[in-house]
C-alpha cells in the first residue's frame, strides 16, 4: 500500500513530491470528463488525497490528487504515483 497519510509521493507528470494530509474514501465518484459530458457511469472505487508539497518547497497550500487506488494507479487514465521518501534524502 503506496497511499497513506504522511505518504510522499510524486506523480509520473513530474510534480511533487507532496505528503499526504488527507485521504479519503473508497468512492465510485464519476471522473470528472465523463460527468460534464452527461455520462454518469460509476468509476472503479479510488481514493482522494488532500496533500502539500515537502516543507521547505516552493509552496504551502493545499493540492489535490484524485481517482487513485491505494497502490498509487489512476482509476481515470495512465497516471500514477511513486514514493518519494527515498528521493527526499539526498
Amino acid at each position: 500500500m503506496l497511499l497513506r497519510v504522511g505518504a510522499c509521493v510524486r506523480t509520473n507528470y513530474n510534480t511533487g513530491p507532496y505528503v499526504v494530509k488527507k485521504l479519503t474514501g473508497p468512492c465510485t465518484c464519476v471522473e470528472y470528463h465523463d460527468h460534464i459530458n452527461g455520462r454518469e457511469r460509476p468509476s472503479k472505487p479510488h481514493f482522494h488525497m488532500v496533500v502539500r508539497l515537502i516543507e521547505g518547497r516552493r509552496d504551502s497550500y493545499d493540492h489535490y490528487l484524485n481517482g487513485y487506488t491505494l497502490d498509487g494507479h489512476s482509476v481515470w487514465g495512465n497516471d500514477c504515483l511513486t514514493d518519494a521518501s527515498q528521493y527526499e534524502l539526498f
